[in-house]
């Protein structure tokens, strides 16, 4: 459980670092004196070598079970969402980029991200914190991003946590 609540921490340290007003938000509802409850983790993906399915074994391996599946048909994204038995932790949802029915370009300059990728890093525990371990051109990216904001995103800032969401329905300052 402590490899578990490193791992947490250290996605919400990532995350504060690139997005510091998620930082200041935090705050403030302490200030108010609620306890901030994390609704989920989002995470976004690659299909194929380290798909929903890879990215999530370290929480699997932590007790989270996976509870749901969504298409989203638009957007060419497959996703999961997993739960823990320990309602205290957030759940986990992980999309994955079903890269394989967009443009050549998109096709290639993926197959070039994933082939950047080492085996030592899918299998490290920490996987799901390890940023861009790809060297990507700031045109390439301006590329991907017109063609899917997802393929973008996921080009630029690599694998770390996409969005944390606040449990608002368990903070006490605020009336439903």
């Amino acid at each position: 459980m402590q490899e578990l609540r490193n791992l947490l921490d250290k996605l919400w340290t990532d995350y504060t670092s690139l997005n510091p007003s998620a930082k200041k938000i935090h705050s403030l509802f302490l200030e108010r004196g609620d306890t901030v409850f994390n609704d989920h983790i989002a995470f976004r993906t690659y299909e194929g070598k380290v798909g929903i399915d890879t990215f999530a074994k370290p929480f699997v391996k932590a007790g989270y079970k996976a509870m749901g599946e969504y298409e989203f048909v638009q957007k060419k994204l497959f996703a999961k969402h997993y739960e823990h038995e320990n309602k205290e932790l957030p759940k986990i949802f992980i999309s994955e980029l079903k890269w394989s029915e967009f443009s050549p370009f998109l096709k290639t300059q993926t197959e070039t991200i994933l082939s950047q990728i080492k085996d030592h890093n899918i299998d490290d525990f920490n996987f799901s914190v390890s940023g861009r371990l790809w060297n990507m051109k700031h045109s390439d990216y301006l590329r991907l991003a017109d063609e899917s904001e997802y393929a973008g995103w996921l080009s630029a800032f690599g694998f770390r946590a996409n969005h944390f969401t606040v449990d608002v329905n368990r903070l006490k300052s605020f009336k439903a």
